[in-house]
Order: C-alpha cells, then structure tokens, then sequence
C-alpha cells in the first residue's frame, strides 16, 4: 500500500502546472488578494483556476469581499465561479460597475442600539421558551503542560475588552429589544475546580458533572456573553472550558476567540504588549448597519427571489419516523461518525471540477437523492448555514452573522447525477447571491404553517468545514480540542443534520440526529446507504438516480433474503376463518386492527365479524358465493372482510376511487350476492348498481344495533366448508381496457 501521509503535499506550482506572471495591475492585486484567501505563499498564476488551487464557495465569498474593498466593483459570487481564471476574473474587475453597498462604519454605540436580525430570533426564543442552553456554544479544550492562571484571566479580559458584544446585554423597552454595552469588568471570573488528588475513575464522574454545571442557560439581560471554567487534573494537564451564547458568536467566531486568545496568552506569558490590531467597528455597528442598509427595493429584490424559489415547499420532510413526533420540538439528541474513503472522496472532488461546482454542491446532490429515496419525496428541502460576512470590515469580529439559506431540489423526472450536480450548483449560486435576507425575516415573509413540533422551512441540515476543529491552528498553545458529543453533550437543533468535513483526502461525516424521532439503527441504515449510493452515482453519474443501488451487499442478503424467510408450517387443510379464530384464542385482548387512533382488540374484531356473517348469511350467503365491498379504508373494511370469509363466501373488493365504469363492469361481471358499503358511499353506488343487487350500509342505525348486539357472538359454523372454498375475486387491470 501507498503510504500517502508520508507523501509530500502538492506545491501549487504543481497543480498550476505552469507559472504565467501576472501582466496588469489588476491581476497583480487580484493575486494577491487569492494568495491571502487561498493561504499560499507561492507566486500564482494569471492562468490559474481559483477552484483548480484550494478555493470553494466559503473562500469565493471571502475573495469577492476583498474585491469589493479593493476594487470597488460590484460583483456577485456566480462570477467568480463563472470566471474562476485570475486573468478572466480581472477583466471582469475592470468592466465592472461600481459597487452599490455601503460599508460598515463606526457609530454611536454608547446608548441603546437595535438588535441584529439573527439575535432577534434568538431573543424571541430566550423570551418564549424561557433561559434554556439550546443556544450554548460549549467548547473544551485539553492544556497540556502548566498554565498561568492570571495570564489567562488577563488574556479572557482583553478578549472580552475588544469584542463588544460579549460584554453586550439584551433589554426590552417598550416591547422592543434592545442591545447596550457595559463596562469592561475589573477581572474575568474564572472559576477554578481541582482534581488533581483524585483518582482518573473519580475525576471522569465529576468530569461529566461539570461539563453539565457549565452548560448552564445564559441571563441575556444580565450576563457577560463568554464563560470559562478551568479543571486541573495534575500539574501538567488542564481542562479549559469555554462557553458563548449564539446570540453573540457563530462557527466563525469560535475561530476567532482561539486564534486571538493563543495571541493575548503568549504574549502576556512573555511580558509584551497586546499584539492585536484595534478592530475597525464592532458588531452594535454592524447592527445598525444592517438596520439602515437592508431596506426598501434593495431587501425587497431578494425577498422576491425567496418567495418565488420557495412557494409551494413542503411543510415538514417525509421521512419515515421511529416514534410520534412530539407536540413541542425536542433537542434530545445522537451522533453517529461515518467517513466518505479517500477513493470516492476523490472521485466526487474530480465530477464537481469537471462541472464546475463546488465539493458541498456536490454533496448536497447527492444527500437530495439520499432523502428522496428513504422519504418517496421529489421536492427535496435541505438548509445550510452561511458565515454571511461579505463585508471585509467584519471579517475579525466575534458576533452572530452567520445567516441560513434554504436549499430546494427538484428531483422529478428522474434526473441523473450530472444533471443534479448542475441544479444544485445554478440554485447554491442565487442563494449565495440573495444570502442578506435574515432566516428570521423570511420565515415571517413566507408565514409557512407554523407548529411548536418542528423547525419552519426546513428540518433536515447540511453542512460542509474545510478542516476538522482539532486540525486547527491555535497560533501556539499547548492545547487540543475535545469533543463534547462523546461526553454526551449532543443537542440536535433540526431533525436530521449531516456534518461533513473535508480533510486531506476523505471526508468525515457526523450525522446529528433527534433521538425523540429516529433509533441509531435507522441512522446507521442511512449513513451506510448514503457511502454506496455515492458510488454508485459517481460510476453512473448520466444514469437516473433513482435507478442506482444504494444498498451494500451485506444489507441486499439482509432485506431480499434474511428479512424474507417467512417460509413456516402450518395446517393445511385449516379454513382461513379458523386459523384467524385460533389466533383470537391466543390473544384475544390483543390489538388486532388500528386506524386513525381507534382500535380493536382480536376479541373484540372477532365478535362484530361474526355478526356480520350472521347478517350475511341470512342474505344467502355461502360458500364460493360473492360479497361485494365498497368502503373506503377503514375498521369496517375489515371486518366487513372477514365476515365475508366466516359467512362462508368470497369477497369481491370495490375501490371507490375508481372510475365508475370500471366499477359497474366488475359489479355486473361478479354478480354479488350483496354489497356492502356505507351510508356515503350508497349514492354513487347506487347509480350503478345492477338491478335487484342487495346493498347493506354498515353505517345504518340498524346495522350497527346488530353489530353491537351481544347475541350470536359465537364463531358461525358453515357446513362442508373447506380451504379449497373461494376466499377472494380480484379483478386486475386487463390488457384489453377491461379488468378481468
């Protein structure tokens, strides 16, 4: 085997190929501003692909910020990935107009200021719902070697010191809520926990313990936006404990907290001065900003793309559920790890630059045909978070920008891989080209069908990371992150969300789901599914999706033969009223019939059936003799067809919903001895029902006097009754336009 960690990683001389200098002014800064996004120290060149050398939709955002800060051109991210060739993309830069949005500029922050469109949604849960942790960012951290507590502090101060919002509280006046920074505090409280004289099993229980007393609800009008805790274990292994509301932090912001931390520490540890460079603006500015800006025909553009992409959505995912949806939304959450081989990450990697696309359209083409196949849905709706910092004045700003865009997939037609990948790269980029309008404000635009059991627009969530948070830089401290799902920390926001995160050469996946709603065993099914139906999509990518295996061998031999050995003994000569009579024996208060939240018990099922066939048999029925049954589904269907078989005859089954003339062909073919139906249905059947057919309507107060009627309960005795007697006629479509 190739060991290929010891490999050498690519230069991107290599994957450029060949090295064409910049020749304007222009490219000379574009490339600049690629090196700085991409990360690269090389020289790039004015040939290079900006997908071809590291970049996708995250960074294609970052870059058009730049360009918008540099070039003042208003361009949108369909044309980066419409021109993602640096000399292509600079020629664009000089046609283009100039841009049209504001920047974010300082403002008066010392008094009241609106609150964001995001935190407004989240104070309006914290103010419905009451203080809950749903919202907690929790994040640990092990500190390996010794550590210098005032240090620390010092460097959690300045932190909070530089980034107003977490020092930020959340007030209502006038039924409006509202933001306003307080003082920074004299020191940052620290709470310390020392374990260092217990032994490891006695330091995991009050582990788990404390991890839980720190993830405590936040008091959004009283607290600072950032906690910490530190446990010693000895004296050279620590655990930090940090916790943000999202009110006031996103994914990105998490990055920002640990880079600048490592920073302020080192530092501090060596005597220096605070090495960071004052931030520009703060989050209440851009607040104010985005109340200002995002206004008029500007909000009204993008609130017309939504309504019109997203009329008509499904309310709620078809996905089969383990267990009752409860009537208020539960975060009980699961996780299960699966990982994408580096084979077929590569090959996924290879079809989405051949199209263009990025590795998460991809993905997501992929998981759309994932859901349509476990839900019978073609009308696929994902969401998908979005860092939504197209504003380069935000970039090094801890607060809560991150936005949500919502995913639509039109899966009829029977479409094929590529053309999918295609869809769902054109629907990623008018997305991204409408992203300002906040997730809160479309949901009160669309005013989708509101319930407390499930998110509004979407429940099923897909992500995409560049590098998994323990591959990431913390710029020198001594310390590695630990993952809180598998203390048992696992709050599931949406229903079913699938993490993936692109490393080296695979993809991991974590697959967060509600436990109130599926088992582990229906998630472990989907997650496998899910790896075999990439492959086969992949080797096939112009054949149907729906056409493609997506079951491994193992779980074929499970469904198509282990689930299907359902060969058994039984008498032979037994009369199906007799077997089931056997069964009513054996249980009879057993469930034996349910529908639309009523139920009948083996016993109970038994005695109207047997009524029934009294009733029937007094019509004339007998053996090999012919009841019709036109009901709709229903408990009366079925005992109107047991009946049929105790009284000795055959049922003849009549849907409703056909055509009438198919219904009047089968009834004048069959010749019933009697119909049975219900007292809605007697009209229509009686506009075709042969002449001198008797009909009997369950529903009739007659009827259901019998039925409830304690006499004749005992199981109805038909002589010279066999099983080689009629059980059922069934007519079939008929190739020649008549059933038969």
């Amino acid at each position: 085997k190739v060991d290929r960690k010891a490999l050498p990683k690519p230069t991107l001389q290599q994957v450029q190929q060949v090295y064409i200098a910049p020749e304007t002014a222009t490219e000379e800064k574009l490339a600049g501003l690629w090196a700085d996004v991409l990360g690269v120290e090389e020289p790039i060149s004015r040939e290079a692909n900006f997908f071809e050398i590291g970049g996708q939709s995250l960074k294609a955002i970052q870059l058009l910020s730049l360009i918008r800060q540099q070039f003042s051109a208003e361009l949108v991210v369909k044309d980066i990935f419409l021109t993602p060739v640096l000399a292509d993309l600079a020629t664009l830069i000089n046609q283009a107009d100039e841009q049209q949005q504001s920047p974010v500029i300082p403002t008066d922050r010392t008094g009241l200021m609106p609150l964001s469109h995001m935190q407004q949604r989240l104070w309006f849960i914290d103010q419905m719902e009451g203080s809950s942790t749903h919202y907690n960012m929790p994040l640990a951290f092990n500190w390996h070697g010794p550590i210098n507590i005032k240090t620390l502090q010092q460097a959690l101060l300045t932190l909070v010191a530089r980034h107003e919002v977490l020092r930020t509280q959340f007030i209502s006046q006038g039924g409006q809520a509202y933001q306003q920074v307080v003082p920074v505090p004299k020191y940052f409280p620290l709470p310390i926990h020392d374990l260092r004289d217990e032994t490891e099993s006695e330091q995991q229980i009050k582990l788990t313990a404390l991890y839980a007393q720190a993830d405590q609800p936040f008091n959004l009008s009283g607290d600072l936006m950032l906690r910490a805790q530190l446990i010693r274990l000895d004296d050279t292994q620590s655990i930090l404990q940090l916790n943000l509301h999202h009110i006031a932090a996103d994914g990105w912001s998490l990055d920002i907290l640990m880079n600048e931390l490592s920073q302020l520490y080192l530092a501090y540890e060596k005597g220096e001065a605070n090495p960071l460079p004052t931030l520009a603006v703060q989050y209440g500015d851009y607040a104010q900003w985005q109340q200002t800006w995002l206004q008029g025909e500007l909000l009204q553009a993008k609130i017309d793309y939504w309504q019109t992409q997203l009329a008509g959505i499904p309310q709620v995912h078809s996905l089969s559920l383990d267990k009752p949806r409860p009537v208020m939304q539960q975060y009980h959450g699961g996780l299960l790890e699966t990982a994408i081989p580096h084979e077929v990450t590569a090959q996924l990697k290879g079809i989405c630059q051949q199209q263009g696309a990025t590795l998460f359209m991809g993905l997501h083409a992929a998981f759309a045909v994932l859901l349509s196949r476990f839900s019978g849905e073609q009308d696929i709706v994902v969401g998908t978070p979005i860092a939504n910092r197209e504003q380069a004045e935000v970039a090094e700003l801890i607060g809560f920008f991150a936005n949500t865009l919502v995913l639509r997939c039109d899966l009829r037609n029977a479409p094929t891989y590529q053309t999918l990948l295609g869809q769902c790269k054109d629907t990623a980029l008018k997305a991204y080209e409408h992203q300002q309008v906040p997730f809160e404000q479309l949901v009160d635009i669309l005013q989708p069908e509101r319930s407390l059991s499930y998110h509004p627009l979407f429940q099923v969530m897909l992500s995409l990371a560049q590098t998994a948070p323990e591959n990431q830089e913390t710029e020198g401290l001594p310390i590695t992150p630990i993952d809180l799902y598998k203390t048992g920390n696992v709050a599931a926001k949406f229903d079913l969300t699938l993490h993936a995160v692109e490393q080296a050469e695979t993809i991991s996946l974590g697959w967060e789901y509600c436990t109130d709603l599926f088992e582990a065993s229906t998630i472990e099914r989907m997650a496998a599914s899910f790896n075999q139906l990439l492959i086969s999509l992949l080797a096939n990518p112009e054949q149907n999706v729906f056409s493609l295996p997506m079951l491994s061998a193992t779980e074929q031999q499970r469904l198509l033969m282990d689930y299907n050995k359902t060969a058994a003994e039984y008498p032979k000569t037994a009369s199906l009223p007799g077997l089931f009579e056997a069964q009513v024996a054996r249980t009879p208060d057993a469930t034996a019939v349910t529908f639309n939240n009523k139920s009948l018990t083996y016993a109970t099922l038994n005695q109207q059936a047997n009524q029934l066939a009294v009733i029937l048999q007094a019509q004339g029925v007998g053996p090999d003799q012919l009841v019709g049954v036109y009901l709709e589904r229903s408990i009366d269907m079925v005992v109107a067809l047991l009946a049929t078989v105790k009284a000795g005859g055959a049922y003849v089954p009549l849907d409703p919903n056909y055509p009438q003339d198919r219904i009047q062909y089968m009834l004048a073919d069959s010749e019933p001895v009697v119909v049975l139906t219900s007292t809605a249905l007697q009209a229509t059947l009686s506009e075709i029902l042969p002449v001198a057919t008797n009909t009997l309507c369950l529903d009739a107060p007659e009827i259901k006097q019998q039925l409830s009627s304690q006499a004749f309960i005992e199981n109805p005795v038909v002589a010279d009754f066999t099983a080689q007697h009629l059980a059922y006629v069934i007519y079939t479509s008929g190739s020649t336009g008549k059933p038969k």
